[in-house]
């Protein structure tokens, strides 16, 4: 350290030099207002000079020096997803990594945690344990934890945790093993058609103007995407079709395409057509609409639809599944009523047989279990 006279302020000031943990030297200068000639001497400058020695000392030990005040998880998140943006990451890659903090990392680590206590293994402990209670799938649960393993790499580098912390819970973040539910609750009705009846009926009591709307999703089986990008134009009544060639995507902006990138035709029973075309004249739905409207013409939240679907799962009495699984659930239907693998493939447009077989065997081996647990 060195105390400087500045003669163009007429102050005096503390410069130092520090070797990073990059190993590289940096300058650092200490300017107070109250430090000017005349009003303090040389000696009184050498006191304020020690301590602010120990006071550097200890914020180079500290994991945030670099900022001077502790950053607190919200506000390291934040950064973060600013940094991402202006190096040109892809906006949907950030849209969702501000989503995995806001509805995964934030409900169990409060915004407002300083990030040194943020990071602390029992806190990691913790996330992971959260993630594994929500029926999600591996993979899911993996793309969480690389959202904040990306977020951990981005604070140790611009040194707002210490190497330690960020390695060690980067470490803890072992991703889980791929190709399995983490909890056991299946993410489909599991008492199919009872379950499926139960459902319906709870519409009767409330939300009757939803009841169409939630149905076409599922005996479409559509992923909420193309049920939001479903227009008057979909729908061929005669041949009971509806034609998906268009998605809405998770920032509510219309795409005209579907997720494998190619059209296809949905068939819908023939009694059911009846009750859509119904629901059709009494919104007064014409060319150009939304099948499914909200405020202003615009489509359907995601969210709504959300709420809408667990507030009857709970009516019914029926354990938790997600928008996605109901296009589960009927293709376990159609499994159940003598469909083969290749006719619930195209129902459900993917693009490969492997994707629907993995419906398939998860199904089966549900109902072998259970025929094995009725010869006991």
């Amino acid at each position: 350290m060195a105390i400087i006279k500045d003669k163009a302020r007429k102050q005096y000031y503390i410069t130092y030099k520090y070797k990073g943990e990059d190993g590289e030297w940096h300058t650092a200068n200490i300017r107070n207002k109250a430090w000017k000639f005349g009003e303090v001497g040389m000696r009184y400058m050498q006191d304020i000079e020690r301590e602010e020695i120990k006071k550097a000392k200890a914020k180079r030990q500290s994991p945030s020096f670099r900022i001077g005040e502790e950053m607190t998880l919200g506000e390291l998140c934040q950064a973060f997803c600013g940094c991402c943006r202006s190096e040109g990451m892809d906006y949907e890659t950030v849209y969702n990594y501000e989503l995995a903090f806001k509805n995964y990392l934030f409900p169990v680590i409060p915004e407002s945690t300083s990030v040194s206590k943020a990071f602390e293994l029992r806190s990691i402990d913790r996330y992971r344990a959260n993630l594994t209670s929500k029926g999600l799938k591996s993979k899911t649960c993996n793309n969480k934890m690389i959202a904040v393993k990306n977020l951990l790499k981005y604070a140790k580098k611009r040194k707002y945790v210490s190497r330690d912390v960020a390695d060690d819970a980067i470490d803890a973040l072992a991703p889980f093993k791929e190709g399995s539910r983490i909890s056991e609750h299946e993410n489909f009705f599991v008492n199919g058609e009872e379950d499926v009846r139960s459902f319906i009926e709870s519409f009767n009591e409330e939300d009757a103007e939803w009841k169409v709307p939630i149905l076409t999703l599922f005996y479409g089986a559509l992923r909420i995407g193309e049920w939001q990008g479903l227009t008057y134009e979909s729908i061929n009544a005669q041949n009971c079709t509806l034609l998906i060639n268009k998605q809405i995507d998770n920032h509510g902006k219309r795409k005209d395409h579907t997720k494998t990138g190619s059209d296809r035709y949905v068939t819908l029973p023939e009694s059911f057509m009846g009750e859509l075309l119904d629901y059709i004249r009494v919104k007064c739905i014409g060319p150009g609409d939304y099948l499914f409207m909200g405020y202003n013409g615009a489509h359907v939240s995601r969210h709504k639809v959300r709420d809408l679907v667990d507030k009857h799962l709970r009516l019914a009495g029926l354990e938790h599944i997600t928008l996605h699984g109901l296009r589960h659930s009927f293709a376990t239907r159609m499994f159940d009523h003598g469909y083969d693998v290749k006719e619930v493939q195209l129902h459900l447009g993917h693009s490969s047989m492997e994707t629907t077989m993995k419906y398939y065997i998860h199904y089966t081996k549900g109902k072998r279990r259970k025929s094995l647990d009725d010869l006991a």
